[in-house]
């Protein structure tokens, strides 16, 4: 999956170094915007620290 990413990705320029983009969002930023749609009764764990450790969870294939 993760060699699937990249190849997709290889082609991508970017206009300059990342640090220099104007704007540019951290992921836990960008999450935060995010809306929680959640019940109350649904939220044990904070949303962004879910959306956050999820996707890590998908790379290494754990259950």
């Amino acid at each position: 999956m993760i060699d699937a990413l990249m190849r997709q990705c290889e082609d991508v320029v970017l206009p300059g170094p990342v640090e220099e983009l104007p704007g540019l969002p951290t992921l836990v930023q960008a999450l935060v915007q995010v809306p929680d749609h959640r019940s109350r009764s649904g939220r044990r764990y904070g949303r962004v620290k879910v959306m956050c450790v999820t996707p890590l969870g998908v790379v290494t294939d754990s259950t």
